[in-house]
């Protein structure tokens, strides 16, 4: 019988969107909305972006991994789970304060800034802890035609999640 010791995506989605929630820029609120969404739903996610919110984060899923190792009479399945973080400052008709930020507002770069220190490293305590490793940052333009708005910049941030383990037997019989 395979034994789990790991955390759920579930869990790990809503350790994600805590820690932005928990980030300030200007002793306020970095993000005026941290929503989720799964990678199939991106299009709902991207008019909503536009659309609404100043300040907004995303947390999007983006698959799953998985790393075997053989131990003697033991197989450990290691889980590795990319997530898109799409952060985005809506600056109207400024162009460089959305992406570099100004006086009043962080920009999407900033907003990276910001949010690096709450969702990278250990997202979930032990036992079967969760540790986030960002492995890239790519700047964005989202275009909403339909609606004729302006540009928006984002910056999508790439995480790995890892954490967490199955042990599988491997002396059940044979394998065919």
């Amino acid at each position: 019988m395979t034994t789990a010791h790991t955390k759920t995506t579930v869990e790990i989605v809503t350790a994600l969107t805590a820690g932005l929630t928990a980030v300030q820029w200007s002793g306020e609120a970095a993000f005026q909305s941290v929503r989720r969404f799964d990678s199939d739903d991106l299009e709902r996610a991207f008019r909503e972006l536009l659309l609404y919110q100043q300040r907004i984060a995303l947390v999007i899923p983006l698959g799953e991994t998985f790393e075997s190792e053989a131990r003697g009479a033991q197989l450990l399945i290691r889980r590795v789970r990319p997530f898109g973080l799409l952060l985005s400052d809506r600056v109207l008709g400024k162009r460089e304060e959305s992406v570099f930020g100004g006086a009043t507002t962080p920009g999407a770069y900033g907003l990276l800034e910001a949010a690096l220190p709450a969702v990278v490293g250990q997202i979930i305590d032990n036992p079967n802890g969760v540790r986030s490793d960002p492995t890239s940052a790519q700047p964005l333009t989202l275009v909403d035609a339909e609606h004729q708005l302006p540009a928006r910049a984002a910056v999508l941030l790439e995480l790995e999640c890892r954490g967490g383990w199955y042990e599988a037997p491997l002396n059940l019989g044979p394998v065919r």
